[in-house]
């Protein structure tokens, strides 16, 4: 495991870009992981354009496929601008300090957001759905909030 220090705003992180990118190689592009709601066919229509610039960019550099997220969670009424949740992993672990917070079932994560080229986010480090279905080892997880986002499907779009 090869280890790369990187810095999510406040919070440090040692990251196996490596591993990371491989994980995602070997996932299959699933923009919303499979799921038929019509909040994810709606994000799911309009993702790449969604999950795209400087902050996205920034996230591929730690070996993350920024059009792969392994879940995505939605607010808001049908119809109106939504709030979604879109959440990463990673290979590696939150380094303890300044930023980075103990929380019993939650392990060290950002108690509050954190805003990186206009994108808001916040970073924790126990999500055995990461760790079981992306990453054998340490791994923490990103989640980002993508707001106002329009809904695009018209009433029979499925």
């Amino acid at each position: 495991m090869s280890l790369t220090r990187c810095e999510f705003g406040p919070v440090m992180c040692d990251v196996d870009i490596e591993a990371t990118r491989s994980a995602y190689a070997q996932n299959p592009a699933k923009p919303i992981g499979g799921c038929e709601c019509r909040d994810c066919l709606n994000f799911a229509a309009q993702h790449a354009q969604l999950l795209r610039g400087a902050f996205f960019d920034w996230l591929a550099q730690t070996g993350i496929d920024p059009l792969k997220p392994h879940e995505v969670t939605c607010g808001g009424d049908e119809g109106e601008p939504r709030l979604y949740w879109v959440n990463y992993g990673v290979a590696g672990r939150i380094i303890p300090g300044p930023g980075a917070e103990w929380h019993k079932t939650m392990g060290l994560h950002t108690p509050n957001s954190i805003q990186a080229y206009g994108t808001e986010y916040t970073l924790w480090d126990r999500d055995p759905l990461i760790q079981r279905k992306l990453f054998p080892g340490e791994a923490f997880g990103i989640e980002v909030y993508i707001r106002d986002v329009p809904w695009v499907l018209g009433e029979t779009d499925t």
